[in-house]
């Protein structure tokens, strides 16, 4: 056991104190560590995870709605600005109001994309002409979901059935199956 020693302001007078420290529980980290060493503490980090949006998808359409004011440009700015386009993320990513089985964003019916009006304008109020602005932003993050979700888990070498429980848990499994399916044509993949 090694010794140190600490001093300490009692009152007006200086003490020294004496302490016992186990060698066993100092850590001491080595200068020469290595990469491998490095890529292991690397892979262990935590991530910031999915985001949801709770407060919003939890609101009763009957309450207070955040008002998101657009520049002269059309894209939103202010405080709540952040909230909105997450939200829209969380709109994107849900296979309900924008399904991933659907081959291009040209192709979603109109019904969808009023239904992914409806329930933004539930939560925001936007100004009017906010709409064009307001499916592109989604439209764009559909396209950035589904190219997140093909490098991540699709493999081109394995069968679809292999790869139908292997998504990540928002994907809803007919929509998943569907798009294994369209990624595994010969044409797509050309």
């Amino acid at each position: 056991m090694a010794r140190t020693k600490r001093q300490k302001i009692t009152g007006n007078t200086l003490v020294d104190q004496h302490e016992d420290i186990a060698e066993n529980q100092i850590h001491i980290e080595e200068p020469n560590s290595t990469d491998e060493e490095n890529a292991d503490e690397n892979s262990q980090r935590k991530t910031r995870g999915p985001t949801y949006m709770t407060e919003i998808w939890g609101k009763p359409s009957s309450c207070h709605r955040y008002k998101v004011r657009f520049d002269k440009d059309g894209e939103p700015v202010g405080k709540n600005k952040s909230k909105f386009t997450e939200f829209l993320g969380t709109i994107a990513r849900n296979g309900k109001y924008a399904p991933l089985d659907v081959t291009d964003w040209r192709e979603m019916t109109n019904d969808k994309k009023q239904d992914m009006l409806v329930l933004v304008k539930e939560k925001f109020r936007l100004p009017p002409g906010a709409d064009f602005w307001t499916l592109k932003s989604i439209g764009k993050k559909w396209r950035n979901w589904k190219s997140a979700l093909k490098a991540k888990y699709y493999n081109p070498n394995e069968s679809i059935e292999s790869q139908i429980n292997n998504r990540d848990q928002r994907i809803l499994k007919d929509q998943w199956r569907n798009l294994l399916a369209y990624w595994s044509l010969e044409e797509t993949k050309v």
